[in-house]
This record gives C-alpha cells, sequence and structure tokens, in this order.
C-alpha cells in the first residue's frame, strides 16, 4: 500500500512572513520566498495532531515498526532553491529517537522498532522558489506496492495474479476504486481461484489517466500467459466502473461487471477539490449511462434504506467483490482419493442400516413355552378340579328355615374363626348379591386362608349337594 501525502490548505505552515503559496492543484503547490533563511521548517505533517487541543487532524499514516519504507520526494527546484525533508521520530516523552534528511527523491525510510509518534517537516535552503507536487510513502518491496507488479505511468500500475492451475478460460480485470490518501491493490478481498486475475490501481488525483493505452499491452500480455480467450473487466466504485466501461470498449468481445447505477454515488466532498478533477468527476454519472451494454453485469449493494444523511464516509464499496463468481479449485490426487475413500464408507453404512430396519420391521414368530413336567411331590397330591359355575346366578347358601339377621351374622363370624372356609369353590365362583339380598340375608365374605392349609388340601372330593347338607347342619347345630 503506498500512501501520497499532499500540501493542502489544512496543512500547518511555519514560516508565512515574506512567503507567497499558490495552490493550483492538489498535487501542485507553488511557493516563493525571497528572504526566508535556509533551514527554516516551511510546512509540517504529524501522526499525533490532537483536534481537541490544536483543532488540527493526523495527516500521515501509521508506520510499522521495524519497517523499512521507500518514500518518495516529488517537487521541482529552482536555480537558487532547494527544498528537502525531515523525518523525525518521537517516543512517549515527546523525545527525539530517530531522525533522517531526505535531500534526494528516494530514501529508504528505517521505522524504529519502538516509538510513540513521528514528524515530517518541508523545509528550504536558499532564497528563490520551488513547486511541491506531494511525497509518498510505501513499504520496500520488489517492485511499485507489490512484488513483481510494473509501473505502466508513473501513477498508474499492475499487478498479474497468476495461480499454478488455471481452470477458468476469462481473464479478470479489478480496476481498484481511486483513493485520495493511498493507493493499493484489492488483493485480499477476492476470493483466491483457479482464475488469472489483473489488478490496476492508481490514485484520485490521476485517475483522470486511469485509462492508458499501455494497459491494453499488458492485458494482451496477461491474456496469453493465462490462455484467456475471455477478458471480464470489473469494476466497483464510480470512477473504477468508468474505466472498465472504457477498457471493455477497447477490448473485443469482453464484458465489464459494475455497480448498479442507480446506486452510484459521488464521492464525498469532491466539490473542494481542483475544478478539473471536480468537474470530470461530476460528469461520469452521465458517461456511464451513454456506455453501458446489454453484456454489461450489475453488482447490487445490499441496503436496508437509502442513507438520506448529508454526512457520506468517503470509501469505496470494496465489499462489491464479494458478489464475483469464482470457479472451484481442481480436485487433487489426495482429495480424490479420500473422496472415494468417504464415498464407500458412507455406502456401507447406509446399507447397514438398511438391513438393520428390516430386521426390525420383520414379525417373528413366538414359540409356545414348554410346559414342565410335573414332580414327584405334585404328582402325590390329589388335584382338585375347578367347579363350573355359571356367572350369570349368585351362589346362595341353603336355607331350611328362616333365620334372624344377627343371630347369623354372629353365627357365619364365629364359624368363620373357628372352621376353615372352601377358598377354591369361592375363587373359582365369586359370589354375588343383588340389592335386595344384601339387606336380608347375612353377606357371605371369602375368610383368608388359616393357617392349617394343609387340612383343606387333604379333604376329598365332594359335590354341591353334600357341601349344602354340611352348612345346613351346621345352622342347626348352631341354632339350637
Amino acid at each position: 500500500m503506498q500512501y501520497q501525502i499532499y500540501w493542502q490548505p489544512q496543512t500547518t505552515l511555519k514560516e508565512l512572513q515574506g512567503a507567497v503559496i499558490d495552490f493550483l492543484r492538489e498535487d501542485e503547490v507553488h511557493y516563493t520566498n525571497h528572504f526566508l533563511p535556509s533551514g527554516q521548517v516551511i510546512a509540517t505533517w504529524t501522526d499525533s495532531a490532537n483536534y481537541f487541543e490544536g483543532k488540527a487532524i493526523s495527516d500521515l499514516p501509521r508506520l510499522r515498526p521495524g519497517q523499512i519504507y521507500q518514500a518518495t520526494r516529488r517537487v521541482k527546484n529552482s536555480r537558487r532553491m532547494h527544498a528537502y525533508l525531515n523525518w523525525t521520530f518521537y517516543n512517549s516523552e515527546n523525545q527525539v529517537i530517530a531522525s533522517q534528511y531526505q535531500n534526494t527523491d528516494r530514501l529508504d525510510l528505517r521505522v524504529p522498532d519502538q516509538y510513540d509518534h513521528y514528524r515530517l517537516d518541508l523545509m528550504s535552503a536558499g532564497t528563490g522558489d520551488f513547486t511541491f507536487y506531494e511525497v509518498t510513502v510505501a513499504e520496500k518491496v520488489a517492485g511499485w506496492l507489490h512484488d513483481n507488479d510494473q509501473l505502466v505511468t508513473d501513477h498508474l500500475g499492475a499487478y498479474l495474479d497468476l495461480p499454478e492451475k488455471i481452470v477458468s478460460k476469462t481473464l479478470r480485470v479489478i480496476l481498484a476504486e481511486p483513493e485520495l490518501e493511498r493507493t493499493n491493490y484489492p488483493i485480499s478481498v477476492v476470493k483466491e481461484s483457479p482464475q488469472a486475475v489483473l489488478y490496476l490501481a492508481t490514485d484520485l488525483v490521476h485517475c483522470q489517466d486511469f485509462y492508458d493505452q499501455g494497459v491494453l499491452e499488458i492485458i494482451a500480455q496477461a491474456k496469453k500467459a493465462a490462455k484467456a480467450k475471455n477478458v471480464e473487466f470489473v469494476g466497483y466504485g464510480l470512477i473504477s466502473a468508468m474505466a472498465a466501461l472504457q477498457y471493455r470498449q477497447a477490448v473485443k468481445g469482453s464484458k465489464a461487471m459494475i455497480p448498479d447505477p442507480n446506486q452510484l454515488e459521488l464521492p464525498a466532498g469532491f466539490e473542494r477539490r481542483s475544478s478539473g478533477l471536480a468537474d470530470f468527476i461530476a460528469s461520469l454519472p452521465e458517461k456511464i449511462d451513454h456506455s453501458l451494454s446489454p453484456d454489461d453485469g450489475f453488482l447490487v449493494s445490499q441496503k436496508l434504506a437509502k442513507n438520506t444523511s448529508p454526512i457520506l464516509v468517503p470509501l469505496p464499496q470494496v465489499q462489491l467483490l464479494k458478489q464475483l463468481s469464482y470457479p472451484e479449485w481442481p480436485e487433487t490426487k489426495e482429495e480424490k482419493a479420500e473422496r472415494i475413500k468417504a464415498k464407500k464408507k458412507r455406502l456401507k453404512q447406509e446399507k447397514k442400516r438398511k438391513k438393520t430396519k428390516g430386521q426390525q420391521s420383520t414379525v417373528q414368530p413366538v414359540e409356545p413355552a414348554a410346559q414342565a413336567e410335573p414332580t414327584k411331590t405334585e404328582l402325590a397330591q390329589p388335584s382338585i378340579p375347578a367347579q363350573p359355575v355359571e356367572q350369570s346366578k349368585p351362589v346362595q347358601p341353603v336355607w331350611d328355615a328362616p333365620v334372624q339377621v344377627e343371630a347369623d351374622s354372629q353365627a357365619a363370624n364365629s364359624t368363620a374363626q373357628q372352621e376353615p372356609v372352601f377358598d377354591e369353590q369361592l375363587e373359582a365362583s365369586p359370589v354375588v348379591q343383588t340389592e335386595s339380598e344384601s339387606a336380608d340375608m347375612p353377606r357371605l365374605r371369602r375368610a383368608d386362608k388359616p393357617r392349617q392349609f394343609a387340612a383343606a388340601e387333604e379333604l376329598p372330593d365332594e359335590d354341591d349337594e353334600s357341601r349344602g347338607e354340611k352348612i345346613q347342619e351346621f345352622f342347626t347345630r348352631k341354632k339350637g
């Protein structure tokens, strides 16, 4: 990334007595002073300005400690006056820890490992005049903004990202939206894919020269290196969209992807720029409408509502690049073997699950339980066959003569305590009483089994008539 430092009206000035300053453009300031002694500071930039204290803002980028930057000075000195720069680094106590003077156009600026803030001073030697254009600072790389990129002009660069494996036959050309204070390729936002991508970048001050004939030759070379048949130009802002349409018209069989024209907005504060730059930016919406083609695609910005605030943040809509379509990477041998292995495992598990489900759904016949053979003890004991009794008719005791309810109840209670009750008969034939019978006759209840249950098991089989006779005899004896 490159940072541009311009001399603007809000820049802090030190020596104004006898000075004449002409702000011609953003990147062109003419300074004249015939009474200024040598070694005096003319203008100052810093990265630690406090707006609440000095009503000034920081106008220098934050540099990474321990890195080496390439500082470029662009000035035009006169025969009698020479302008130079002074880079000064401070610690937290505002003490100088490093200082470098720049008397040449390029300087390897070494940033201290630990620093709090730094300052840039524009100084002069001699009297007369000079023209100040700009100062740029960028990390030192084997190129302009990135390793292996190339300069088309002094302010326009190109970088070709050529992956090892390419499956797409379309060369994608992404034009970075120009900004005033920095220049960079939007590499970090673009998704890595097996497609060749050519990046073009410039700054806002020189955006009128974004379209250059030298770029067409670079596009032809990149197309040949990527073995591409088609070219796609992508712009994600007002200026980059216009440049993409211009390159699309120059390259036969290409197409352009730009933001939706209804969502394009003019950069905030563009009217405060120089007259030529402001007029160029203001004319772009109309030029874009006349340059559109039916084959062009649109990148739509997802917004909840239109921003009606007059305060706009001048940032490019770089997130629109995420809407582009990217080809998938080809499958490697290891990935193919892993995919086949996973597929076989999945089919095996599915087959096993279906087999288990089929076994659970099948009804298994229930085999009758085998009857155990009777033991010797069971064979020796006499069995008491159950007597069939009709369920609809209640079992009533046999009565020979009318008796009182009170006497019969007492007699029945005493009998239940003295003699065992034939539970086998009662269990097989439960006693049922009607409402009328329950009021006139005693209730026969099932007594608990006596402790001498073995005696009941030894009784011989008797019919119903003999049992009825015994009951009648028992009540007759009790009555007498």
